[in-house]
């Protein structure tokens, strides 16, 4: 439905474009065509517990390989992005666990003189952990596809207006066989919003979103959602960088037994250079995520963290992180549980990188990872992770 509605709208605004266009704008058609490929090695280590067993930890050597290319087209006013990539990761014992990841993302944007026309598209491939619940790499694909318009009201201010689409397929076979009934599903949201730019750096949007959402084999989990929210975007390279939104949920669903969710959710991530050599960021969400189980069917996912980073010297910087993650399951109206079940997740990091005089970055990486649980102990585990990583290896 939304990719024949982008074409529509690619075609009409490709049609119309000499009309909309200012005489005193005719000028010779531009084309300019660019690539940039690049092989990066993301992971090169030795992982103690590959599988977040608790009973019975397999340890194992890894290694990860990526490959990209983002070429971008501009043909007169209209620009193609896009990005093509695979990675492949090999582990030495473990065979089922390796895998080839595909991913590929294209926009099209088609500025005119009071509105400009965009469309997206996206898919992934992969074979990966889908979020924090899920310890197995399951094979599963996800596509995007939105279209919108953004109409300027001034200098400074501009309506938007977007329609979007996802959808999520697990593969049948192998550790995902389960994981599809419950979470393969579709998604679809509409958002009207008034976006005005406060400084060169500094970007204010409020946006109001309704959407639903429909499960392939769990329709008791369909339901509708709506949403109003606050962003703000600050320019990467300002003394304070990132971007920060803030806004009230509300999503039902079709199971009387299932209390709807009406709260806060946003996301934000900030960084701040502080006496040019030292790099601080803090970062922090909350949502709402369905859940792989058939009884509980979502949780709403609690994230606070932070980092930081010293240069030392002119080719080298070390750097520390830490992340706490809650994980909040609903609990149904007839629950004899009082309190609920929670998860909570620890990620505790270390880095030293080392930049060579002809690009290449080069960085060692140690990484631990705990979960602990309110009452299921078998989900409970430990794991460490070192690891190198380089790249990119080859980029022009």
């Amino acid at each position: 439905m939304l990719t024949r509605a982008l074409l529509v709208l690619l075609a009409a605004a490709w049609a119309g474009s000499a009309a909309a266009q200012p005489l005193a704008d005719e000028e010779e058609p531009v084309t300019e065509l660019t690539w940039r490929p690049s092989v990066a090695l993301t992971s090169l280590g030795y992982d103690t517990n590959v599988l977040n067993d608790h009973d019975d930890p397999k340890r194992d050597f890894v290694t990860a390989v990526r490959t990209g290319l983002r070429p971008s087209l501009r043909l007169g006013r209209a620009v193609v992005a896009g990005e093509v990539a695979l990675a492949y990761t090999y582990y030495a014992q473990l065979v089922r666990e390796r895998g080839i990841d595909g991913t590929g993302r294209a926009r099209v944007t088609l500025p005119f003189s009071r509105f400009r026309l965009h469309g997206s598209g996206s898919y992934f491939n992969q074979k990966e952990r889908f979020n924090e619940e899920v310890d197995a790499r399951a094979r599963h694909t996800a596509t995007e596809a939105a279209v919108g318009v953004d109409v300027a009201l001034g200098a400074l201010t501009a309506l938007t207006f977007t329609a979007a689409d996802r959808r999520v397929d697990f593969d049948e076979s192998g550790v995902a066989a389960g994981l599809g009934r419950t979470l393969d599903r579709t998604e679809r949201a509409f958002t009207a919003g008034l976006r005005y730019e406060l400084t060169p750096l500094t970007t204010v949007a409020g946006t109001v979103t309704v959407g639903r959402h429909r499960f392939v084999f769990s329709p008791e989990r369909d339901g509708e959602s709506a949403g109003a929210d606050l962003r703000i975007d600050l320019a990467d390279d300002a003394i304070l960088g990132g971007h920060g939104r803030i806004g009230w949920r509300r999503v039902t669903l079709a199971d009387p037994q299932v209390p709807s969710f009406e709260g806060l959710a946003g996301s934000a991530g900030l960084t701040a250079r502080i006496g040019g050599s030292t790099r601080v960021g803090v970062g922090a969400r909350r949502d709402l995520t369905f859940s792989v189980g058939e009884v509980l069917p979502y949780y709403v996912e609690s994230a606070f963290g932070g980092s930081v980073g010293r240069t030392l010297g002119e080719r080298f910087e070390i750097g520390a992180r830490v992340e706490r993650v809650r994980l909040d399951y609903v609990r149904l109206l007839d629950a004899v549980d009082p309190g609920g079940y929670r998860e909570h997740v620890t990620i505790l990091g270390g880095s030293l990188t080392y930049r060579t005089p002809a690009g290449l970055e080069i960085t060692f990486h140690v990484d631990q990872r705990l979960r602990r649980t309110s009452a299921d102990i078998s989900r409970n585990y430990d794991s460490l992770r070192f690891y190198t990583a380089i790249g990119p290896v080859l980029s022009f």
